[in-house]
This record gives structure tokens, C-alpha cells and sequence, in this order.
């Protein structure tokens, strides 16, 4: 009884050709338990040593515990009979992960019994190499397979593959269904994509129009809204500047009208002087730190400008990418440069009242070498004076709210940066959307194009069997044709003047002892009719040339699931799923010639018998490799 497989995998081995001559190969190495029941339950290791490329390489070695006592005693083994097989396995696995290597470690060694020759047995050696000495760990004796051992692997090779050839149809089968189910998803999914890339398409189209026509909504309220700030300040500014100078020509002639009194009292503001003096000097630094917040201004405006230069450049680049939006961008620069003379009006604004302070510095000189001629109306110069630095203030004022105004305009021009920067991000999102969108496109055009590559071969493979099926039609009619024409031509009554010699050896029967070669049957009228040997019929068919081999007779009453196909170069081979009990070779009933002596005592009733048995052997004959000749055409 087989146990379970302890070890079965393909392991490297040195094979020893002699003359120094080694070969390396791949061998499969299978071990397992045997358990014999009679006369006496024992247990034998069974090793096993096959070649994947040649099934006719088999050596097989049937290890007892008798026999293992005595390996143990002639090469010092230490280890039990139950142990051995999990060594043994211990230093094939360490062959394995040495196979690799430059200089392996362990090596398995295959060498013939005698003088190389591998027919009388060989040795499978389990080698340790070092550099002073190869120590032999183990020397184990495989025996030759015989040729019913060889049969009956190659036998169970054929199962498996069978089984596997199986496996793979209902695979295929699978796969084929699994992959029409796929094709019909990918062609609805392709579908769907489609119609949903060209409603993203047309929202994005629409959803662009809406956003021009809101931009150009949006430059023409901050234009309307720009020019009327611009025509409010120079309104304002005219106005400030007309009331500037009316009042400065009614100090002057305040002046000139207080002058007389001035210079009466000169005297009296002598002592004043000096304080007058150090509130002119704070006033000058006060005057400074003006002018350096005017050219702080100066620095920021052209800090502006440098910036809506750069604006222009970014909007011009952005007319590059979004073709769509060159008309906003344009208007866009068109408001910057409106904003820039803007800037350049204030400035002349701001020029302008630098002079006038100009002016009113020199008036003041003037005033004050007028104090020194005239120290009576120094107490109206400081009042004066006074009047003068609430103007100064004023202008201070009105040039702090022209900067803040300018901030509010820089805030508002990097507002409209910001939804320029906005709308471009999310131009160039869906863009990205889009190029996402397309590459699904091409992968799932791609999917299709193989699925349908894949359903055209599997088409011309129906195809291909169909017309194979539809051959092996016509040669299973022909073959009962053929069969029907002999049968007709041994049931008439010419047949029965026929006498038939049958060979000692046909090729239809099983015969180990010849190889095997090629024959075609054959059958001829018998010319001597005292031979009893019969002879099979000769008829002119194109038969194929069967091989000799061990085959059974296949009989009449088997059906056609019984018979197998027999391989493409002609070699016969088991029915699948055929009875055991066909397999056996049929003898033919005939008639003792001792019952026929005894019956008839006659020898032409003997010679009648004898022939009535050839007659039917020879039929039997013809039946038999019509039906091999049928499934050899069936597989090929």
C-alpha cells in the first residue's frame, strides 16, 4: 500500500559517463513508505529517480529494515530505520541550495553499476566536497525499471497529464466566460465614460462663457467706478488749491496792511526772539522728517509701478496660456497704466505743494529778516506762522490720505492678482481633469483591442476543431464502410472456398519480446489449403501503419465512449475509461480436434471447423485494427 509522498521535488545531479566524462542534469527524486500486508506487515522506503525530459529514465529502490541493517553496517550510518528517511531528505535539500553555487558544498552523484553502464543498475551517491577529500555520506544502489514498471509510470504520467489537460479546458472555459463578461463591462463603462467626458466637455464650455462674460462685467463697473474717483479728486484738489490761494492773498494783504504796526513794536518783541527763534527750528525739523516721509511716498509709488509692471508681464504671460482671456487681460493693463498716470497725477500734486511750502519757507525768510528791520510786528508773524503750520498740517493731512488711498489701490490691485491666479488654477485643474480623462480613454481602447484579439483566436480554434471534427466524420464513415464490405464479402458464399493463415505473431497482440516497428495489415487468398494457420484478408484500403505494442483487442459490443484516441504518430495507447476486462486478449472458441474425431471422425468436417475458426479469428482481427486505424485518425 503507497503512503504519502515524503519528498518529490527535482534536485541537480552530476551524471558519470566514464572516461572522466560528466554530464550535469536535473532528476526528480521521489520518496515514500510502502506498507506490505502479507505474509508480514513491514514497511519499505520506496526512492524513486525520473527524468522529466525522458520518460524512459526510471531507477527505483525498495529499502526494507533488513536490508537497511545492512547499509547501516557497511557504510557506519548512525541513525534508526525511522529516522533515515528525514536524513536522507536533510541532505537532498542541502544538494538543492547548493546548486547555485560556484563550488558547491554537496553534490549527487549518478553513477553506472558496471562500467558505466546504466541498464544493470546505477548508484546514487550524496557527496560532501572539501578541499582535501570528496566524503561520501551515502551510497544507495537503484535498480533499472522493468518494462511493466515503465509501462505503468508512463501510465500514470498519462493520468496526470490527462487531468491536467482538464484542469486547463475548465480553465480556459472559465477564463473564456470571464473574459466575455469583462469585454461587456469595459464596453458599457466605455460608454458611460464617453457620455460623461462629453457632459464635463459641455459644462466646462458653458462654465467658461459665464466666467468671460462676469470678468468683463466686472473690468466695466471697476473702469466706471476708477474714472469717477479720478474725476472726484481733481475736482477736490481744484477746489483745495483755489481756497489755498485765496487765502494766501488775504494774508498778504493782512501783511502789508500790519506792517506799520509791526515795526512799532519791534522793540517789545526783541525779548521773543529767541523763542521764536527755537519754534522756527522745530518747525524746520519738522519739515524734514516731512520731506523724508514725501520720499518714502516717492519710493512706495515707484515700488507700485515696479510691481504693476510686473502685474502687466504676469497678465502677459497668462494671455499666452488662456487664449480665452486676452480681452480681460488687455482691459486689465489698460487700468494699470490708467492707475500709473494715476499715481503720476498725485505725484505732480505732491510736487506742487513741495513748491508752495518752497514758497512759504522763503516768505517766512523773508518774514523774519523783516522781524529783525520791523520787531514791532513780530507778535503778528508768530500768529501768522501759526496760521502757516496749520496749513502745513492740512497738507500733511491730505498727503497721508493720499497714501492711505494708494495702499487701498495696491490692496485692490493684489485682490484682482489673487482671482487671476484663481481662475488660472482652475483652468489648469481641469485641464489636468481632461488629460486624466483621455489616458482612461486609451487604456480602456487598449483592454478592448486585446479582449478582441483574444476573441478572434479563440475563434479560429473553434473554427480549427470544428473542421477537424468534421474530418474525423468522414473517417469514421469510410472505416464503416470498409467494415460493412468486408463484413458482406466473408458472409458470401465464395468466402467460404477461402482459406485464411493466421501469423505467430500479429502486430494487434501483445509481444515484449520484439521492438517495435512499423507493419500494415494485410490479407491474401490462401493457396494451400492444408495449412491450417489462417491468414488475415488483404484488402486495398489506405489504412495508417500501425506500431507494434502491447494493446488489447477491442470488441464488438464496446461503444464509442469505450474507445480512446490513439496518439498522432501511431503508437496505440489505453482507452480512457475503457473495462479492465477488454483489456485482456480474447481467445477464440474453436473446436477441439479430439471432439471433432470423436464426434465426426472426419477430417473434412475437421478441415470445415478449422477454417469456420480462422475465418472468424481473421474477422475478429480486421475489427480490431479498423477500430485502432479509427482512433488513430480521431487523435491526429
Amino acid at each position: 500500500m503507497k503512503g504519502a509522498s515524503l519528498f518529490n521535488e527535482e534536485v541537480p545531479v552530476t551524471i558519470n559517463l566514464g572516461d572522466n566524462c560528466l554530464k550535469k542534469n536535473t532528476v526528480c527524486i521521489c520518496l515514500w513508505l510502502d506498507t506490505i500486508a502479507a505474509p508480514i506487515t513491514k514497511k519499505e522506503l520506496v526512492v524513486r529517480v525520473t527524468d522529466s525530459l525522458n520518460p524512459f529514465f526510471l531507477y527505483e529502490l525498495r529499502l526494507s529494515e533488513d536490508d537497511y541493517q545492512i547499509l547501516k553496517q557497511h557504510q557506519g550510518l548512525l541513525v534508526d530505520f525511522t529516522a533515515f528517511p528525514q536524513k536522507f531528505i536533510d541532505l537532498l535539500e542541502l544538494c538543492i541550495k547548493e546548486k547555485n553555487a560556484d563550488n558547491p558544498k554537496f553534490i549527487l552523484d549518478f553513477v553506472g553499476s558496471s562500467n558505466c553502464h546504466f541498464a544493470d543498475g546505477a548508484h546514487l551517491n550524496i557527496v560532501e566536497t572539501n578541499p582535501f577529500k570528496h566524503l561520501t555520506h551515502l551510497s544507495l544502489k537503484m535498480a533499472a525499471g522493468s518494462d511493466a514498471e515503465v509501462k505503468k509510470y508512463l501510465a500514470e504520467c498519462l493520468t496526470t497529464s490527462k487531468a491536467a489537460n482538464a484542469e486547463l479546458n475548465h480553465l480556459y472555459e472559465a477564463t473564456k466566460r470571464e473574459l466575455n463578461g469583462q469585454l461587456k463591462m469595459t464596453q458599457e463603462s466605455l460608454t458611460a465614460k464617453s457620455q460623461e467626458l462629453e457632459k464635463l466637455r459641455a459644462e466646462w464650455n458653458a462654465r467658461i462663457d459665464s466666467l468671460a462674460a462676469e470678468h468683463k462685467q466686472q473690468l466695466a463697473a471697476e473702469r466706471e467706478k476708477t474714472m469717477q474717483s479720478q474725476t472726484t479728486t481733481q475736482q477736490r484738489w481744484e477746489k483745495e488749491r483755489k481756497d489755498v490761494e485765496q487765502a494766501h492773498l488775504k494774508v498778504v494783504k493782512q501783511q502789508e496792511a500790519r506792517l506799520y504796526e509791526l515795526e512799532k513794536n519791534n522793540k517789545d518783541l526783541m525779548d521773543t526772539k529767541f523763542k521764536l527763534e527755537t519754534k522756527v527750528r522745530e518747525l524746520s525739523t519738522r519739515l524734514v522728517t516731512s520731506e523724508e516721509e514725501c520720499h518714502r511716498l516717492r519710493q512706495e509709488l515707484v515700488a507700485v509701478k515696479q510691481e504693476n509692471h510686473s502685474l502687466g508681464a504676469e497678465i502677459h504671460s497668462a494671455e499666452k496660456t488662456v487664449h480665452h482671456l486676452r480681452t480681460r487681460l488687455a482691459v486689465l493693463e489698460q487700468e494699470s497704466r490708467d492707475r500709473g498716470e494715476l499715481l503720476q497725477r498725485t505725484k505732480e500734486l505732491l510736487a506742487s505743494s513741495e513748491e508752495q511750502k518752497v514758497k512759504l519757507e522763503k516768505e517766512v525768510e523773508a518774514k523774519t529778516k523783516e522781524m529783525n528791520k520791523l520787531e514791532v510786528s513780530l507778535k503778528t508773524v508768530s500768529q501768522d506762522l501759526l496760521k502757516g503750520n496749520d496749513i502745513i498740517k492740512k497738507l500733511q493731512t491730505d498727503n497721508q490720505s493720499l497714501a492711505t488711498k494708494c495702499k487701498m489701490k495696491n490692496q485692490v490691485l493684489v485682490e484682482q492678482e489673487k482671482v487671476v491666479n484663481q481662475k488660472e488654477k482652475e483652468l489648469n485643474e481641469t485641464k489636468d481633469q481632461v488629460r486624466q480623462l483621455e489616458g482612461k480613454l486609451k487604456e480602456k481602447e487598449e483592454e478592448t483591442q486585446k479582449i478582441s484579439e483574444q476573441t478572434n483566436a479563440y475563434a479560429q480554434k473553434l473554427e480549427e476543431s470544428k473542421e477537424l471534427i468534421r474530418s474525423n466524420e468522414g473517417v469514421i464513415q469510410y472505416l464503416n464502410k470498409q467494415l460493412n464490405q468486408l463484413q458482406l464479402q466473408h458472409r458470401s458464399p465464395t468466402g467460404s472456398e477461402r482459406s485464411f493463415r493466421r501469423p505467430s505473431s500479429s502486430p494487434l497482440l501483445n509481444d515484449h519480446s520484439q521492438p517495435e516497428q512499423q507493419k500494415r495489415v494485410t490479407f491474401s487468398p490462401m493457396e494451400d489449403t492444408k495449412d491450417s494457420s489462417p491468414r488475415l484478408p488483404n484488402f486495398k484500403s489506405n489504412l495508417p501503419v500501425l506500431k507494434r505494442s502491447p494493446a488489447p483487442v477491442i470488441p464488438e459490443e464496446a461503444g464509442p465512449e469505450d474507445k480512446a484516441a490513439v496518439q498522432a504518430n501511431g503508437e496505440r495507447m489505453v482507452p480512457k475509461g475503457l473495462d479492465p476486462k477488454y483489456l485482456k486478449p480474447r481467445t477464440l472458441k474453436t473446436v477441439p480436434e479430439s471432439d471433432v474425431d470423436h464426434r465426426s471422425q472426419n477430417k473434412e468436417n475437421v478441415d470445415m471447423v478449422r477454417k469456420a475458426a480462422a475465418k472468424s479469428a481473421a474477422l475478429q482481427a480486421v475489427k480490431s485494427s479498423l477500430a485502432s486505424a479509427y482512433f488513430a485518425e480521431k487523435q491526429s
